[in-house]
């Protein structure tokens, strides 16, 4: 762990951030074990009962932004860099890092709601990425209107990289038109520093990743699950 008091920002290496995110889940299963079977009871933990519980704890997770945005910097964007590369907060304010952040719900809670929701640190630099969902169709237009109304709320993203992750309902990814919404982000003439980049996994078994402003191009890695850490 390393903390800039200069810049307010504290960066993790893999393995550190990986044992805060483990030892969090580790403590909500067991509190859910627990709440779950009383010990004066004689009901036992079977594999379904288990499996319902992980579940649980799964949506949970997907449904709160702070946990989401660190799983996907951890498990998902670090897996784009070199081995040494870390993720990085901004902290809402000056503090002791080996003191005041010990836990996942203690990072969480010191983290600023700024424009960057995470940065990657490697040798040549900060990189910072702005992380949103999309949900609705896959359509060029509603995707270009959703990344159009994202940036005016935002006013400008300067140095920031707009990542727009997709996580459609109904539809299949290979849906989706990459060069149509470059042709369409092109019109808008941004001047801001920042990349429009979009996110998606293909069948659980890569995540690609593809610039959709200023340029058009992908790049994929093999997805491997947190289990497999």
């Amino acid at each position: 762990m390393d903390y800039s008091k200069h810049h307010n920002i504290i960066c993790f290496k893999r393995d550190e951030l990986l044992r805060l995110f483990k030892e969090a889940k580790i403590q909500e299963l067991n509190k859910e074990i627990a709440e779950e079977f009383d010990s004066s009871t004689k009901s036992s933990l079977t594999k379904q009962r288990l499996e319902k519980i992980t579940e649980k704890l799964s949506e949970i997770g997907a449904n709160d932004r702070d946990e989401h945005e660190i799983f996907f910097a951890l498990f998902i964007m670090l897996e784009f860099y070199d081995e040494d590369a870390e993720v990085c907060f901004e902290l809402s304010k000056p503090i002791n890092p080996l003191k005041e952040i010990q836990t996942l719900e203690e990072l969480n809670k010191h983290r600023n709601g700024t424009l960057t929701d995470f940065l990657i640190r490697t040798k040549q630099g900060f990189r910072k990425f702005q992380l949103k969902r999309y949900r609705k169709e896959l359509s060029s237009d509603s995707i270009i209107s959703f990344v159009e109304k994202t940036i005016k709320s935002y006013g400008t993203l300067n140095d920031v990289n707009l990542l727009v992750l997709l996580q459609p309902e109904y539809n299949q990814i290979t849906d989706i038109n990459l060069a149509s919404i470059h042709g369409g982000l092109k019109k808008f003439g941004y001047t801001f520093e920042g990349e429009i980049l979009i996110a998606h996994n293909e069948n659980n078994e890569k995540s690609i990743i593809s610039q959709v402003y200023p340029d058009l191009k992908s790049l994929e890695v093999p997805i491997i699950l947190p289990s497999k850490r």
